[in-house]
């Protein structure tokens, strides 16, 4: 049944396409890109990620000392354990008990705070390609700009593919400032 309804959407939207594809007496003009493309090769992404996974890196040292500290921990714990006491046994099993529960939860903020980080990194990016792709449809004359990949175009006239003629445009705003084509 939902599978029905989503083609229904479908057709109703390509109906809709078609309906709108004229503007008055003149022709809309309607394009697509591969945006997985676009934002795979835009360099603002590859500069974010640099950024991203350099911080990546320095919670990774930090949770990978914790883990070292913890293990040398456990280590001197089962050397020691033969000249302990029983209270001193507990006493330092509820310490490492302790120490692994900070282990586990600073991992999990870490996990948190890597996904948070990553999104706000992709919305960034998609943000400065949203903006370029408004300033080009407009100086380009296109109506429509469609996303190629993802299920937004079944089928795509290759000389309506922008995807190669948008890449260069866009870095070139991202690194000059400068609507270029």
């Amino acid at each position: 049944m939902n599978r029905w309804i989503s083609l229904g959407a479908l057709v109703m939207a390509i109906a809709a396409l078609i309906m709108v594809s004229f503007k008055g007496d003149e022709q809309l003009t309607v394009v697509y890109m591969k945006a997985e493309e676009v934002i795979e090769k835009f360099e603002g992404m590859k500069e974010a990620r640099v950024v991203f996974n350099g911080k990546k890196e320095a919670w990774q040292a930090n949770l990978d000392t914790l883990q070292a500290d913890f293990q040398r921990a456990v280590s001197k714990y089962n050397l020691d354990t033969p000249r302990l006491t029983k209270e001193e046994k507990e006493a330092r099993e509820e310490l490492l008990a302790k120490q692994e529960q900070n282990y586990r939860q600073y991992k999990n903020v870490l996990d948190r705070k890597y996904e948070e980080e990553n999104q706000r990194m992709t919305e960034a990016v998609l943000t400065q390609i949203d903006a370029f792709l408004k300033l080009y449809a407009k100086e380009k004359g296109y109506d429509y700009i469609l996303n190629g990949t993802g299920g937004g175009v079944l089928y795509g006239q290759e000389s309506k593919d922008i995807t190669e003629e948008i890449l260069p445009a866009l870095n070139n705003y991202y690194l000059n400032g400068e609507l270029k084509n």
